[in-house]
Order: structure tokens, then sequence, then C-alpha cells
């Protein structure tokens, strides 16, 4: 299983509103052992994603091709409620683009 099968599938666990907790953490524990991926974690940030057997990245954020698709995205929500992101930023791990609440860091 490639990163874009198993993103595919986990975004479809994730968003599956009928599913108990339970049951979805049931789902995506064996989707994991099914693709072979392991769990990355980064200090207190907890969980950044999976790597894949062929060394691909499947980060837990949402992500975009472009920056312009994730832009477009984030000026969408309207209503928003939690954090409401506040820019685009491009993530090396998977190759993409990803939305945050955080204000610019100082060393990007």
């Amino acid at each position: 299983m490639n990163a874009t099968e198993f993103q595919r599938k986990r975004g479809r666990i994730d968003g599956d509103n009928r599913l108990s907790d339970s049951t979805r953490a049931r789902l995506l524990k064996r989707l994991i052992v099914d693709a072979g991926a392991r769990r990355i974690f980064h200090g207190e940030n907890g969980l950044l994603g999976y790597r894949m057997p062929n060394g691909e990245m499947v980060c837990k954020k949402e992500r975009f091709r472009t920056e312009e698709a994730a832009t477009v995205y984030m000026r969408s929500l309207v209503n928003f409620t939690g954090r409401v992101p506040k820019r685009v930023y491009y993530c090396s791990n998977c190759k993409g683009f990803h939305l945050t609440s955080q204000e610019r860091a100082i060393f990007e």
C-alpha cells in the first residue's frame, strides 16, 4: 500500500461519523498494521504522522498539493470552531502544504 492509498483509507475512517471512538481506533490500528506503517512522534507535539515501508511520510494533518489550494480552503472556512487557521506552510515530511493557527515562526 502506498502513501496515497493509506491517506485515503485513513480519511474515510476519520470522517465516518457513524463509527464509535473504539471502532475508529480499532480500524485505524488494523490499517496501520496492514500497511506496515510506523507511527512517528515528535516530542511534546504527539503524533506527527506515519512512515510507510517505502519511506514515504503521511502526515496527520490534512495535506494540500499546492499552496494555492490550501489558501483557498483556509479562506472558505466560515463559522469555524476551534483553532482558526492563520497561514499555510510547506511540510518537508510529506512534500505538501498544511494549515496552522500559529503565527509565523521566527526560524522557519
